[in-house]
């Protein structure tokens, strides 16, 4: 595992040196069935399946023994009806299938009754259902009321559908279609956010591009990452980019931020410049952003002391930074401080890792370049190598993806492949095993990211999967529990 002091220490030196459609949330409280009746969206709600009823009893009404659900669709077709055995602490879940949009109607009933007698028994409690629009994007509440006992009442909420997410070394970020965004981990969630179209997650510095193409940054500030021209740490409150404006992308990395800015794509970039990675030859770093050696790019990536871009005109990529494994592909493992031609032509994304790269050509092949000793360039073997080599056993990529020592690819198709460094489970295929080849994690995806220690997929089905790493809760399960597995993300 990539670890959070080790990090900050290798940084520390370099520096010195140089929901969801469909989703509802039913809870019971106390002697009366509660939920959000506030209409905030997505708290507590879990993303396991495209849609679910999530139901928790901390205290039960008098007498209940069994909690009888019902949900069904506009048409009258039903989408789940089931029975639960009521207890202290009681909680669980209802899965509606594929349902993603339209109508529900909601019901309930409640019995003093065991589930096994309920056939044929008349319910202590029944509900009126109540119906509601799912709508993507916002908070759509419902609210049940019980006709038998006036005393006891439910509500129901849908969460905001994630358009996008953005993995940190130890956080992971959520944007939703409303503009809002969730930050778990390490770094603090801001406030004050909003019109939010990207992310960008680093090791103690987060970044948002808002529709307007202003960038607001927020965290640590130790070598000007939030790019206001100071060293001011602000740990919740963002604070806007300095002279930025028309941003199209942003990336985010151990002490450094940067924005490809419209109409050219310019790459500007500000903060720590390790050995060189802002390709400048001067190994300062910078307050406020900077042009990058006058590059226009069409993808970028920041990684361990590395900045790699992929140039607009050739659409070869271009590396910069520390090249002790050779991983600025070009060649040898001599620093260049001006930047290195990495060898790939053309391509149409990149990553970076700790000590390693990865692109992506425009026919979906992938090529791996650098630190080889986890098996992270997915060649089989531990081989560093300082020149880009294909990575055989791999088709039609569309996104690419590095943790610290491993890396992960989604095809067109959907498929998710990792391989590489595995020790807290970032391969994710069950195991803590070191994978020196891809290995099938899951399908269905259709954006993956990855952080240090963790990845996480948005599916097809607009449920969130994640493994790795955990110590700070970002697989978003709401534990601290590392995971060897793909698992659902509660929001």
């Amino acid at each position: 595992r990539v670890g959070r002091a080790d990090v900050r220490k290798w940084m520390e030196s370099k520096m010195r040196t140089s929901v969801l459609c469909g989703l509802v949330l039913v809870q019971a409280l106390g002697g009366a069935l509660l939920g959000c009746g506030s209409g905030e969206g997505g708290a507590n709600s879990d993303v396991g399946s495209v849609s679910e009823v999530n139901l928790g009893l901390t205290a039960l009404p008098s007498g209940v023994q069994c909690l009888q659900v019902a949900i069904t669709s506009s048409g009258g077709a039903t989408l789940a009806s089931q029975t639960f055995t009521a207890s202290a602490n009681w909680t669980a879940t209802v899965g509606l299938g594929s349902f993603t949009k339209g109508t529900v109607s909601v019901g309930a009933n409640a019995y003093n009754v065991a589930c096994t007698a309920i056939a044929g028994a008349t319910p202590t409690w029944t509900a009126d259902a109540a119906s509601a629009e799912v709508t993507p994007g916002r908070p759509n509440p419902v609210t049940l009321n019980f006709r038998q006992n006036l005393g006891v009442n439910a509500s129901a909420n849908f969460a905001p559908t994630v358009v996008d997410l953005a993995l940190g070394d130890y956080s992971t970020g959520l944007v939703f279609a409303d503009g809002t965004v969730k930050v778990v981990g390490f770094i603090a969630q801001p406030t004050g956010l909003s019109s939010v179209a990207e992310l960008a997650v680093g090791y103690s510095h987060a970044c948002a591009r808002k529709n307007d193409g202003t960038v607001w940054c927020w965290g640590s500030n130790d070598f000007g990452e939030l790019g206001n021209g100071t060293t001011t740490a602000s740990a919740t409150t963002p604070v806007r980019v300095t002279g930025i404006t028309g941003a199209t992308h942003i990336a985010a990395g151990n002490g450094n931020t940067c924005a490809m800015v419209a109409p050219n794509n310019d790459l500007m970039c500000w903060g720590g410049d390790y050995l060189g990675s802002f390709m400048d030859g001067l190994n300062d770093s910078r307050l406020t952003p900077l042009s990058v050696a006058g590059n226009q790019v069409t993808q970028m990536a920041l990684g361990g002391g590395n900045l790699c871009l992929i140039n607009k005109y050739s659409l070869g990529v271009i590396c910069g930074g520390e090249n002790r494994n050779g991983e600025l592909g070009s060649g040898t493992t001599t620093a260049s401080p001006y930047g290195a031609a990495a060898g790939v032509l053309p391509a149409k994304a990149i990553t970076i890792g700790l000590q390693h790269a990865c692109a992506v050509d425009p026919t979906g092949n992938v090529r791996c370049w650098g630190n080889n000793s986890g098996g992270q360039l997915g060649l089989n073997n531990q081989t560093d190598s300082s020149v880009p080599v294909q990575v055989s056993s791999l088709t039609g990529v569309e996104e690419i993806g590095a943790t610290g020592a491993g890396t992960c690819a989604r095809t067109a198709a959907g498929s998710v492949y990792c391989w590489g460094g595995n020790l807290d489970g970032e391969v994710g295929d069950g195991t803590n095993t070191r994978r020196l080849s891809p290995v099938l994690v899951l399908t269905g995806s259709k954006k993956l990211r990855a952080g240090a220690n963790h990845v996480c997929s948005l599916q097809a089905d607009s449920s969130i999967k994640c493994w790795g790493f955990n110590g700070y809760g970002e697989l978003l399960d709401g534990t601290s529990t590392t995971s060897v597995l793909p698992i659902p993300a509660k929001l």
